[in-house]
């Protein structure tokens, strides 16, 4: 969760989720439930929830399984209708950009004996170099065509820029509005507190931008101009870092693609590999739950 002001929400259901397991459980029983989702599995980017007590280490009941949370996959992006599907990514985007043709043309070539890249070592190079383009773009930053347009965001680039659109949009909603919502509505705007004065004056506010600041340029060790190039800047810090995590996580994954396409005798239907292989890699609205009940004594 990137929205700093829907602590309540989380709250809310946590609660409700407490009530109903121990409607169940009762008092004999003690339980720990976890949900985690992490929309690129093996990254720790995402969400989780923890209710419950720190499980006995035996004499436990564990029950596994996953909850699928239900979403539009479609986004706008430039005017551009994308929607995160295998076949649609398959169609619009695989079949339609360098990296794609590039690993074709070498694969092929190395299956014929055409040089240079009849040579093992010169044709997996090529490969993988293509492949960690794609993938850096298909989970982090996203996927662009010769002339630096966006075919499709990057998972990680559209996750964390839309949860820092939320969080900014919900500052300057928050800080708008708190003396409203401190004073109460029969006070009115701040405008109508303030009309007096002559300028707009939201000293409250002013304290919550400045406490948010000084937070932010601690994480970040130096200073910014105003509350949203700090949060900017956190966004890029963030995504730099996963940037790194990626790198070192999909290398087993390179090795892996390139020995089946290398070693395929059969002809490989290579973007329809690719995109079954690249959504192998998601999970965006699929969440791991895990249930721990264990008998209360004493």
């Amino acid at each position: 969760r990137f929205n700093i002001f829907t602590g309540d929400y989380d709250r809310q259901l946590k609660k409700e989720i407490k009530k109903s397991l121990a409607s169940y459980l009762g008092d004999k029983y003690g339980f720990n439930f976890t949900a985690l989702w992490h929309p690129i599995k093996g990254i720790p980017l995402g969400g989780d929830i923890y209710i419950g007590a720190k499980p006995p280490d035996q004499n436990c009941y564990v029950a596994k399984s996953f909850i699928i949370m239900p979403y539009k996959p479609v986004v706008t992006i430039n005017g551009k209708e994308i929607i995160f599907t295998r076949y649609w990514f398959e169609e619009n985007i695989l079949k339609n950009i360098s990296e794609t043709a590039n690993i074709i043309d070498v694969v092929n070539s190395y299956k014929m004996g055409l040089p240079p890249y009849n040579d093992y070592l010169n044709a997996s190079t090529v490969v993988s170099e293509n492949l960690s383009k794609l993938i850096h773009g298909f989970l982090v930053d996203g996927i662009q065509n010769v002339n630096n347009e966006t075919l499709f965001p990057g998972i990680v680039n559209l996750t964390i820029t839309y949860s820092f659109d939320m969080v900014k949009n919900a500052v300057a909603n928050f800080t708008e509005n708190v003396m409203k919502n401190v004073m109460g509505e029969a006070l009115g705007t701040v405008d109508d507190i303030f009309e007096n004065i002559g300028s707009l004056i939201d000293p409250i506010a002013d304290a919550i931008k400045n406490e948010l600041n000084n937070t932010l340029s601690s994480i970040l060790g130096g200073t910014f101009g105003t509350l949203s190039m700090g949060f900017d800047l956190l966004e890029e810090k963030i995504k730099t870092e996963i940037n790194n995590i990626v790198s070192g996580f999909i290398d087993p994954y390179i090795q892996n693609f390139i020995d089946v396409v290398f070693n395929q005798s059969n002809t490989l239907d290579i973007p329809g590999f690719l995109s079954e292989w690249l959504f192998d890699r998601i999970s965006i609205n699929k969440a791991k739950v895990n249930l721990v009940v264990w008998e209360v004594r004493g």
